[in-house]
């Protein structure tokens, strides 16, 4: 029954797909371990969304323009929203204590509405050029990033230091049954990767080590900038990583014309 709590609350925390849930620590065991079953439902939306409109006749730029908000509808933003708060009190260059106020305060500054626009441009751009290719391969491919940033959001929650004691990822990572979520996002990484090197090996391998760069990236920041991981800076990791996978895809795609290679 904690599996399934933990599957539930894992849907529920991080998406607003209606399920019963309600987290304590005793449900909190395995909910990483469930984390990548959003990113699923995203990529499965995403692409079958992108095929509808497609044999529907629409333009290459309203399919990336949806593509964009899909994962905004499935999850309410919540990650972008640490992304926005992130960029917050990145742009503040005040000591820690102050930056770690400024990701509690609800109200978004400048720097977090500057930063989400280039976000969205950067990612809407490279989003066309993939739907623009027309390779399916390749759009399977960038699907998949949806999990593969999920799979290593667990990592980075189950390992990264806290910034703080307190916080929905503060009382996961304290309950989490380490070992047993580690050896599900290695077998889901290994499920997905294999997944993705099929459809397009070039694609794959270049997306995948640019998201986990990305993420040793912003978990060095994080430690420096306010003392470790956060909520916010999870989902603030997530959206670039994500930004960055689609960019690679996109420089693939332009570099070889195929994503097959």
């Amino acid at each position: 029954m904690k599996l399934v709590r933990s599957f539930f609350n894992a849907i529920s925390m991080y998406s607003r797909i209606p399920v019963p849930a309600g987290l304590t620590g005793e449900d909190a065991g395995y909910v990483m371990a469930f984390f990548p079953v959003a990113g699923i439902v995203i990529a499965a939306a995403q692409y079958l969304v992108f095929l509808a409109l497609k044999s529907l006749g629409a333009s290459d730029i309203l399919c990336a323009s949806v593509a964009v908000c899909i994962p905004l509808i499935i999850t309410g933003g919540i990650h972008l929203d640490g992304f926005m708060d992130m960029s917050d009190a990145l742009s503040s260059y005040r000591e820690k204590e102050k930056r770690l106020e400024i990701l509690k305060d609800p109200h978004i500054g400048a720097f977090a509405v500057i930063k989400t626009v280039v976000l969205v441009l950067i990612y809407f751009g490279a989003l066309y050029e993939a739907e623009a290719s027309g390779d399916k391969s390749m759009l399977s491919v960038l699907c998949l990033s949806y999990v593969f940033s999920r799979i290593m959001s667990g990592f980075l929650a189950l390992y990264g230091k806290s910034a703080k004691q307190d916080g929905s990822l503060y009382l996961i990572k304290k309950s989490a049954k380490k070992k047993a979520v580690t050896v599900i996002l290695v077998l889901e990484l290994a499920s997905a990767g294999y997944a993705a090197v099929y459809l397009a090996p070039v694609a794959a391998v270049s997306m995948i080590v640019a998201m986990a760069v990305t993420y040793v990236i912003c978990a060095f920041i994080s430690e420096r900038a306010i003392g470790g991981v956060t909520g916010d800076t999870a989902g603030w990791a997530l959206c670039t990583a994500e930004c960055a996978a689609a960019c690679v895809v996109a420089a693939v795609i332009l570099i070889t014309g195929s994503g097959m290679i």
